[in-house]
């Protein structure tokens, strides 16, 4: 007995064209979130702290954008970019206070930094490239500094 394949409908042998079989989307950063909060107690908790962490320079960077909108070819220089680190600066150190409060594992604070930086990234993007970096590094000085502070002090 031979084995064949199931005859297809392209005209090459071998080819299946049929418009049936898709790709599977790319997961979006809303549905990581999801199935972080989903899996257990700590991945709710980096979903929580970094929405909370980034809602604020998501927030002051759609305010800056509208009111300003030639913020988006600003040089590095600018108040534009300093109202994005100025915004992320609190934020991470926020976020470096509570994670380090809870002594959370390196998989969390990457997760939380990761979900507060998208999230900042929502709101600075219209401020161009620099507003992005300005809100990153804010974030992440902020959360650095915050929990090396946090467990000197403990």
């Amino acid at each position: 007995m031979t084995n064949t394949l199931p005859p297809t409908k392209s005209s090459e042998p071998g080819r299946n064209t049929d418009d049936s079989v898709a790709t599977a989307p790319l997961p979006s950063p809303a549905a990581a979130s999801k199935g972080m909060a989903q899996r257990d107690r700590r991945g709710a908790d980096a979903v929580r702290y970094g929405l909370l962490a980034g809602a604020w320079p998501l927030v002051a960077g759609l305010i800056v954008a509208r009111i300003a909108p030639s913020c988006a070819g600003a040089p590095l220089v600018s108040v534009c970019t300093a109202v994005c680190l100025g915004v992320g600066l609190p934020s991470g150190g926020w976020l470096g206070r509570r994670l380090a409060r809870r002594a959370a594992p390196t998989s969390t604070w990457l997760a939380a930094s990761g979900i507060a930086l998208l999230a900042a990234s929502l709101g600075c993007a219209g401020l161009g490239l620099t507003g992005l970096l300005a809100a990153a590094v804010g974030l992440v000085l902020g959360a650095a500094s915050a929990s090396a502070l946090s467990r000197a002090t403990t």
